[in-house]
Order: structure tokens, then sequence, then C-alpha cells
């Protein structure tokens, strides 16, 4: 897909029109396949999820709204005292993820995809 203009690529638009209609950033939307998942099961990998979105596809926004704006302020509010970051609910085992994905979309840790030329053609 490099080269061409997979943004245009009828499966990633149709994938960027789901988020943007389901957009959230106080639950991890879509299909629950394990049963019983909790809306806020995954919440911080999901946040990031959207990051690698965003960054990627290199937009501010998705849909209209300000995906890293709209994220932060959930992920900053969360914060505990001590500094992480941990779900409430049956995935509270995983402090130290959560803070891990926690701190990835706060630091936009995704770079955009840049075309390099190809090494073969180089020599």
């Amino acid at each position: 897909m490099m080269g061409e203009d997979w943004k245009k690529d009828k499966t990633v638009a149709g994938g960027m029109a789901w988020l943007a209609k389901n957009f959230s950033v106080t639950e991890n939307v879509g299909p629950c396949e394990t049963g019983g998942q909790a809306p806020n099961e995954f919440l911080y990998y999901y946040l990031y999820a959207l990051e690698r979105v965003g960054m990627l596809y290199d937009t501010p926004f998705i849909g209209n709204k300000d995906w890293y704006l709209e994220g932060a302020r959930v992920i900053l509010a969360a914060q505990k005292p001590g500094g992480e970051w941990a779900e409430s609910g049956p995935a509270t085992m995983r402090p130290t993820w959560d803070t891990c994905f926690a701190i990835l979309f706060l630091k936009r840790a995704t770079r955009p995809l840049v075309i390099s030329q190809d090494r073969s053609r180089a020599k």
C-alpha cells in the first residue's frame, strides 16, 4: 500500500467511518467477543489504539472529535495519586499495563508513516 493513497482504501475508509460514528474515550467500543466484558475493559489499550489511528492517519480528528484532546482529558482526570493509572472493574490486576498505555497515548508514541526510498534502488 505504500506509494498508494491507502486512506482511500474502501476498508480503511469504512473503519474510519465506523470509528467516527462510535467514537468514545470513556469506554472501549466495539463487539465484546469475550462475553461479559465491561465497557471500560482494556480502556487504556483501546485509547492507545485510538492514538495509533490518529497518528498513522495523520489527523487531529476522528469524525468531528479531537481524539487527542478528549482522550488526554479522560486519562489525566483518571490518574491515581501515586502517578499510575488503573481500570476499575474486572481488569484491575493490570495497573502497569494501564499506566504504560496511558503514557503511550499522552506521548503520541506512534510515528506517522513515512515512505522511504527503496533500498534496493539506492545502490
